[in-house]
């Protein structure tokens, strides 16, 4: 359907752009889970770790929306070898963890 708009102004491009990265993420966590359950090795690779956490960071936005993350990144750091899909699920853990212990507004 991406390929199908003429125009990135169209009313669906950012909506059809998040589907597509939900999908890209969710095959990962069942490559994870497969490697997993044949106790295969974890595939690592050169890894921005600024990308890595801003785009995490725009996921849980996207599923929370009363909550905005207030990212600073350093600049010019070195890129890292990484699991992605780990350190993706860590980041997850780590927001959820902290919207959970926020007190609530009652």
């Amino acid at each position: 359907m991406l390929m199908g708009i003429d125009s990135k102004d169209h009313p669906f491009c950012e909506d059809l752009k998040e589907i597509e990265t939900c999908v890209d993420k969710a095959s990962n966590l069942t490559r994870q889970l497969l490697n997993y359950a044949r106790g295969g090795k974890y595939e690592v690779k050169q890894t921005n770790i600024n990308e890595l956490v801003r785009t995490t960071a725009g996921i849980f936005e996207r599923t929370r929306r009363e909550i905005a993350l207030n990212i600073h990144p350093e600049q010019d750091i070195w890129m890292v070898l990484a699991h992605t899909g780990q350190i993706e699920q860590v980041l997850l853990n780590l927001f959820v963890n902290v919207d959970l212990a926020r007190p609530s507004k009652s």
